[in-house]
């Protein structure tokens, strides 16, 4: 949720993991809530004057007692992120010359090397 000129921008995306996130603000004394499934964000206001929410490009106005909904967007597909060149692995292996370090690391059972 952002602040955005006397009313409240939302674009929400719901993680995998999450199933049902919510939360009540306090905003201009007002007190709405929102939460978010898989498919769709609700808006209710708990207490105050009607808010205008943003949401994905939409204006609709809650007010208390009437909750409104609103469909999620599917998010497009993008090809998984790669690392970076310069963090790769063999960017590492060629900094440290072989055998450096053995000698100062001690034996432990837990280091794998």
């Amino acid at each position: 949720m952002r602040r955005d000129d006397g009313s409240l921008r939302s674009v929400p995306r719901l993680p995998s993991r999450l199933r049902r996130p919510a939360s009540t603000l306090q905003f201009l004394g007002r007190r709405p809530r929102v939460e978010v499934t898989a498919d769709r964000a609700t808006y209710r206001l708990r207490s105050g004057a009607p808010l205008t929410v943003r949401h994905h490009g939409a204006e609709p106005t809650v007010r208390e007692g009437a909750p409104v909904e609103r469909p999620l967007p599917v998010p497009r597909s993008r090809p998984a992120p790669e690392q970076p060149l310069h963090r790769g692995r063999a960017r590492a292996e060629r900094r440290r010359p072989s055998g450096a370090g053995a000698a100062a690391r001690p034996a432990s059972p837990s280091y794998a090397g």
